[in-house]
């Protein structure tokens, strides 16, 4: 699958999206002119990822897995992880979590542990895309994680998500794990990236 690497800035070493969320998004009306609708083209792993979290299709796991998993071993040598820690999900009542189910094939087909308990999610948080205001994200994450004191003393860790928007969430786990957990270096992964901060 051809991807077309995102470069993402924030309060970590490096951080890449695989690819664009989407590459248009052009809104369908109707005849009064009201948006029903948006017709939206994606790039070939941007929509296995619309298959996998908004139609349920669990086969795509591997097939997002391959691409992410060859672009870390590409990096690895010059990135030396030493595990991955997938941001907590958003809707704890849903079964099936992507994240979740994709950082564990990422870790087995790229050889690195997957820590999914380290980084704990304090409180729910409402779906950030809904807010537009940055101050009022960052006051929303301001305590929502947390990690023990030192349990990630000199350790070199990748934070993996599916889709990067505004890049609150990531600076907030980055910020915890850097500060609280003693984490050597920070790199962060993403399948996709949205083309506005929302």
């Amino acid at each position: 699958m051809d991807i077309n690497p995102q470069k993402i800035d924030g309060d970590w070493e490096e951080g890449w999206a695989m690819d664009l969320h989407t590459t248009s998004s052009v809104p369908i009306t109707d005849e009064a002119g009201n948006v029903i609708k948006w017709d939206n083209a994606r790039p070939p792993v941007a929509e296995e990822l619309y298959q996998l979290k908004y139609c349920n299709n669990e086969s795509k796991v591997d097939t997002i897995a391959k691409p992410v998993s060859d672009f870390i071993r590409e990096k690895q040598e010059q990135w030396k992880l030493d595990l991955i820690i997938p941001v907590p999900p958003s809707d704890t009542e849903r079964t099936y979590q992507p994240v979740i189910e994709l950082a564990n094939a990422v870790g087995t087909l790229s050889d690195l542990p997957v820590d999914n308990v380290v980084l704990k999610k304090n409180d729910a948080t409402p779906p950030l895309k809904t807010i537009d205001d940055p101050e009022a994200r960052r006051e929303i994450l301001k305590d929502a994680f947390s990690v023990e004191t030192d349990v990630l003393k000199g350790k070199t860790v990748l934070i993996f998500d599916d889709i990067y928007r505004s890049g609150e969430t990531v600076n907030a786990i980055s910020e915890v794990i850097k500060n609280r957990g003693n984490a050597k270096n920070i790199y962060v992964l993403t399948v996709t990236k949205t083309r506005v901060k929302k």
